[in-house]
């Protein structure tokens, strides 16, 4: 006979759901009860069975049980402790950042490409923790035996930090960019940007004129400029905000940063367009 308890804390009515749906999944001989908070697994099978199929579902149960139900409260705490933000809002924010990244929309973020590895670190504590006691004191076990679950966690805090301040001073300078345009008079009707990619685009205006690298520095406002490591040859938005055209039209097929800043700062300004409605030379 193999057992474990469970106690100190554990959700019980939670794990003992999820494990009582999963019986029949693993084996026959394979039971679990509740008790005053308390749980026990018990298994009357095979010591092989026990290692290499009853324990690592529960470590698998558990893993998810603690992803589900205490991630966010431990994410939570490291940001107050960080005392980087301000106010609730703040908080709210970074947390729907943290969330999108652990779900695997930010995969542009780098740790977001390494969201799972926190689950498997996690599982690894579980399990090994499973192996060695007969007896899993739940509280004791989140404190002080999750140790590279929370040093991913702690990464994970940093970068959530850095890329929310630098999303925000995103918003800044485009807000910046955005009112210089509308309360500017402008310095031509139409822009009219062709752009392949980055390191591959002209512009002209609604002459057909087109504004080469001399021209582009001569109009463009020094305080305007941001985008910090790249030639004046490279910019592309700066030297169009300080033009604030009336009208936008961009020619590409492309939807990355440089489109939608752009999008962002001249909003109803702007005109997307195909290659094939180029009309200049």
């Amino acid at each position: 006979m193999h057992s474990i308890e469970f106690n100190d804390g554990i959700n019980s009515v939670s794990v003992y759901e999820r494990l009582k749906g999963s019986i029949r999944e693993i084996a026959a001989d394979f039971s679990v009860e509740q008790h005053e908070g308390q749980l026990r697994v018990q298994h009357s099978g095979t010591s092989d069975e026990w290692f290499q199929s009853i324990i690592p579902y529960i470590a698998a149960i558990l893993t998810d049980e603690i992803v589900e139900h205490y991630e966010c409260k431990f994410m939570i705490q490291k940001f107050k402790k960080s005392h980087a933000l301000k106010d609730r809002t703040e908080q709210e924010q970074v947390m729907e950042l943290m969330k999108a990244i652990l779900s695997g929309e930010r995969t542009e973020i780098p740790i977001g490409k390494r969201v799972n590895q926190r689950v498997d670190a996690l599982y690894y504590c579980v399990y090994q923790h499973l192996q060695q006691y007969a007896v899993f004191q739940w509280n004791p076990f989140l404190n002080f035996c999750i140790g590279s679950y929370i040093h991913y966690l702690d990464d994970l805090t940093a970068a959530v930090l850095e890329e929310y301040t630098l999303e925000q001073e995103y918003q800044t300078i485009v807000e910046q960019l955005r009112s210089y345009v509308e309360s500017s008079e402008p310095q031509c009707t139409e822009v009219h940007l062709w752009y392949p990619n980055q390191t591959e685009f002209r512009f002209c205006d609604q002459s057909g004129v087109e504004w080469g690298l001399a021209r582009r520095t001569h109009h463009t406002e020094g305080n305007l400029v941001f985008e910090e490591g790249l030639l004046p040859k490279e910019r592309i938005i700066s030297p169009i905000a300080s033009l604030a055209p009336k009208r936008l039209y961009v020619y590409t097929d492309r939807d990355d940063g440089v489109i939608l800043t752009l999008r962002n700062i001249f909003q109803e300004r702007i005109n997307l367009r195909a290659f094939e409605q180029w009309e200049f030379v």
